[in-house]
């Protein structure tokens, strides 16, 4: 296995749990505070809560998910969709 992707694996699994907790704490905070949306991309982890009055957002990440966030009156969460399949030999070398 690649260094890198060792050290990317141990540093998304680290306190995984502990870091979502504190994360979804300071979305509930800042919606208490009047914020409608609080959209974060720390966590690998795509996720769309609804806290009280507004929503904690977890864009996810491109590296191992390859999601992303639109806004179009409600906010999705998208995955990208590899239709060349060159860039799909390129990503399955990468492992």
């Amino acid at each position: 296995m690649h260094p890198q992707k060792k050290s990317r694996e141990y540093s998304i699994n680290r306190n995984s749990q502990n870091d979502e907790k504190d994360v979804i704490e300071f979305a509930s905070e800042k919606i208490k505070e009047g914020f409608d949306y609080v959209v974060i991309g720390h966590l690998h982890k795509p996720a769309i809560l609804k806290i009280g009055n507004g929503f904690y957002i977890n864009t996810g990440d491109w590296l191992w998910n390859f999601t992303y966030g639109v806004f179009s009156r409600e906010f999705e969460i998208k995955k990208w969709n590899f239709e060349n399949e060159k860039i799909q030999r390129l990503l399955q070398k990468r492992d």
